[in-house]
């Protein structure tokens, strides 16, 4: 028993050491958050009513293109996009809009803006 508590405290002790070898620098996964961003993303969920279906892209030069439709219309939105502590800051026409980035994969973003409102966007596939 006093092998195994030993083992245990032993891993314990020395598994926190291990990790900070890998340790990023905080430049490296504002790159990493950034990197996942890039491509486009459909909106699914949001509490504005006209965003639904639009199309996000964000472009590695951080560009931002927006397609939204309204009504049989569609409009094309651009602008820039920036990672700054956890946050998407988008500018389009002069104005700012900063986001919290409440959850991110692979395949889906969800972001919070100030007054609460979430928004969910998700990967499109790539064109074949």
């Amino acid at each position: 028993m006093k092998h195994i508590t030993a083992l245990a405290l032993g891993f314990v002790l020395c598994a926190p050491l291990a990790l900070l070898g890998d340790e990023k620098k905080p430049e490296d996964k504002k790159d990493d958050l950034a990197a996942k961003f890039v491509g486009a993303w459909e909106v699914t969920k949001a509490t504005e009513e006209s965003l639904m279906g639009a199309t996000v892209t964000f472009a590695k030069d951080n560009k931002l293109s927006i397609k939204v439709k309204a009504g049989e219309q569609e409009i094309d939105i651009e602008g820039t996009w920036k990672i700054e502590k956890g946050k998407l800051i988008t500018e389009v026409n002069s104005m700012s809009d900063t986001d919290e980035i409440k959850k991110i994969s692979d395949d889906g973003i969800e972001l919070e803006n100030k007054e609460g409102k979430v928004v969910v966007l998700k990967k499109k596939k790539a064109d074949k």
